[in-house]
């Protein structure tokens, strides 16, 4: 079995931080900057997913990538909804895009967390 990558080696992480900050701001925003902040947010959604996209077709983080992939296309597709619907914003949609967004990212950091506790806390980035 593959194993994860860090964190710091997701391809295009900053992407999904950049997302989520976009986010935050949307549900501050009551005023017409609200669509420009969800567009934002869903142009860096979609590049992360085509970061992991094209980690994938390289064959890198194998099953990892594949699950990490299917979960930014779930918030990706939350996301849109709450951007896209009939009349105005849903704010829901976007806390909800939010919360699945910021537990993805911790998801990222687990696997340097468990590395440090076995390695005596020592920062760990196994190659």
């Amino acid at each position: 079995m593959t194993q994860p990558l860090p964190a710091g080696e997701l391809p295009g992480i900053q992407h999904a931080y950049a997302a989520l900050k976009h986010l935050e701001e949307a549900l501050e925003e009551q005023g017409p900057a609200l669509g420009e902040l969800m567009a934002r947010t869903l142009r860096e959604l979609a590049q992360l997913r085509d970061r992991l996209i094209a980690q994938r077709r390289s064959g890198v983080g194998g099953e990892w990538n594949a699950r990490r992939l299917d979960r930014v296309n779930s918030i990706l597709s939350l996301a849109t909804s709450a951007t896209y619907p009939i009349v105005g914003v849903r704010r829901q949609r976007i806390e909800a895009t939010r919360n699945h967004l910021r537990s993805f990212l911790e998801e990222q950091e687990r696997p340097l967390a468990g590395m440090a506790e076995a390695d005596g806390n020592r920062t760990h980035h196994p190659r």
